[in-house]
């Protein structure tokens, strides 16, 4: 009977151990991917202005006035 209850014992702590780890790993990937997602939209923002900037551009607005052009079109590419 002992052998039983050691065995016993052994699996449901394991599981518990295994829930437990889980738990943990979990909170650390929590943690880690909202620290991702902070720097990612960091790392976005400073993009935010480029639009505006961009189509503000003599070279772009020229392109847009003449679409088919290819050197137009080249001068905004290198842009």
């Amino acid at each position: 009977m002992l052998p039983v209850f050691i065995g016993l014992a052994a699996i449901v702590g394991g599981a518990v151990a295994t829930r437990a780890y889980m738990e943990e790993a979990s909170l650390q990937a929590s943690s880690a991917l909202r620290l991702a997602v902070s720097a990612l939209g960091g790392h976005l923002s400073r993009f935010e202005p480029l639009p505006a900037l961009i189509a503000d551009h003599d070279d772009i607005k020229a392109l847009l006035r003449a679409p088919s052009d290819p050197v137009l079109r080249e001068t905004a590419n290198a842009y």
